[in-house]
């Protein structure tokens, strides 16, 4: 058996004999977030990457390899390991790493990769035995069962840090994309979002329009999951959306992991969201729909959530106990999600109210994720009288209100909900995300920032 491991080993680590990591499995294009988890290979702790299926864990690992050999770290210090292999889950951890060191007897730190690190059983508790062991081992777990991971890893509070990794967002598929990568950098370095200062002129903006509205248009229609960006086939796009999303993440790892006996409430479940993704969920009226009790479907939504399948706010309040008894608006994770679940193609571009909520759903995950790197707070309002508005993102020294209204005519109509939230809780500037308006408007002691959508995702 342990020559199948060993096997296992030199099929998984090649840059043992090559010396460099292969270009099929580290790919060109890097993503930001690869220098900021390079910045905590110094820092003694686990590093956890957490996020959904296809988004690009393995990849950026690989990069993460290749990074620290070109830093002069040993190959054979480096041990990269699939959980997922039927030939390394039969090994506890502690034997796998015995196994390694007997073959390649490394001298100096251990950068220890473990993929699909839920596949081991009981993985936290050995993460933490040779964690708490100090054998000069660095380790870097990725996995895409969120459920699990976030089930577990209680018993490594204080030992790791946790990344969560998203879909793409707008600016790295541009890059990704190749398009205007400098002209771009120039206009995000322009703004900063956490004074909400966009210092740019609107002529500046009208070299990029015509390029990053096309691009938007793609985006919105296939997403962020760069599995399918190379795809020309819409359909076929869509049907590898389906196999990672509903035949792998629930069927296989929420099913399983849960033990549910009926997966297809679930998949009911993710394809209602999506059919109302950025709209208040009636969970009694959700209940009587499908047919499911409520308790049921509070579990299910908390299993969507924690595999970053599906996302919520709730309604505005100074009061945090207040917030927590309103009602939540609930999103999917990324456009192609949503569309794919939807039957939607291009033409979805020429439909309003659905591209109004698909719009909304693109610029609330793109906020969320700065929200989480930043460790704010993020909410929808709605009042009494059903005055709204779509985001309201808490920077704690600022409080900004965001309504999306993905068009190019603006109506006096179209910032009531922002000036009513403004006046109520004394903020003095706001965003309205349009299709292409950008410009600033007074209303007395108040600013409202009209944003083309496009230019706020590339500050995101």
């Amino acid at each position: 058996m342990q020559e199948e491991l060993i096997k296992a080993f030199l099929r998984q680590n090649v840059w043992w004999d090559t010396n460099k990591v292969p270009e099929e499995l580290k790919h060109k294009f890097i993503r930001p977030k690869v220098a900021e988890i390079q910045g905590y290979l110094e820092i003694d702790r686990i590093l956890l990457l957490l996020g959904a299926r296809r988004v690009g864990k393995t990849t950026m690992m690989h990069q993460l390899i290749d990074n620290l050999i070109k830093e002069d770290v040993k190959p054979g210090n480096i041990l990269y390991i699939r959980m997922d292999d039927p030939f390394v889950n039969k090994f506890p951890l502690t034997e796998i790493i015995e196994i390694y060191r007997q073959y390649k007897t490394p001298d100096g730190t251990i950068y220890l990769f473990l993929d699909e690190i839920q596949h081991a059983d009981e993985w936290d508790l050995w993460l933490k035995t040779i964690y708490d062991q100090k054998e000069n081992i660095k380790i870097i777990a990725s996995g895409s069962a969120a459920v699990q991971l976030k089930k577990q890893s209680e018993s490594l509070y204080g030992r790791s840090i946790e990344f969560t990794i998203h879909p793409f967002s707008f600016f790295e598929f541009a890059l990704y994309m190749q398009k205007n990568e400098n002209k771009l950098l120039q206009l995000r370095n322009k703004i900063n979002f956490d004074e909400l200062d966009f210092d740019i002129e609107a002529t500046e903006l009208v070299e990029l329009e015509s390029e990053m509205t096309s691009l938007l248009n793609r985006y919105l229609v296939r997403g962020g999951f760069p599995e399918i960006f190379n795809i020309s086939d819409l359909t076929k796009s869509f049907y590898v959306l389906r196999d990672d999303i509903m035949n792998k993440a629930i069927y296989h790892d929420i099913v399983t992991l849960f033990k549910i006996k009926d997966p297809q409430i679930v998949e009911s479940l993710m394809i209602y969201l999506a059919g109302n993704s950025a709209e208040i969920l009636n969970k009694d009226g959700l209940s009587e729909d499908l047919g499911i009790p409520k308790p049921t479907i509070y579990t299910y939504l908390d299993y969507l959530k924690r595999s970053f399948l599906a996302r919520n706010s709730r309604n505005y309040s100074r009061s945090v106990k207040k917030m927590l008894r309103t009602r939540e608006k609930w999103y999917v994770p990324d456009a192609g999600i949503m569309n794919m679940l939807n039957y939607r193609n291009e033409t979805l571009l020429s439909d309003g109210t659905y591209l109004g909520h698909l719009a909304e759903t693109v610029v609330f995950n793109h906020i969320l994720t700065l929200a989480e790197m930043q460790n704010y707070k993020l909410a929808y309002w709605r009042d009494k009288n059903k005055s709204e508005v779509d985001i309201i993102l808490d920077m704690h020294k600022r409080v900004v209100p965001i309504e999306v209204k993905y068009q190019s005519k603006i109506s006096k109509q179209d910032v009531k909900g922002l000036l009513k939230f403004m006046d109520k809780f004394d903020v003095d500037k706001g965003i309205l995300v349009t299709r292409n308006v950008f410009k600033k408007e007074s209303y007395d002691d108040k600013e409202i920032i009209f944003v083309p959508m496009w230019v706020l995702l590339i500050a995101m």
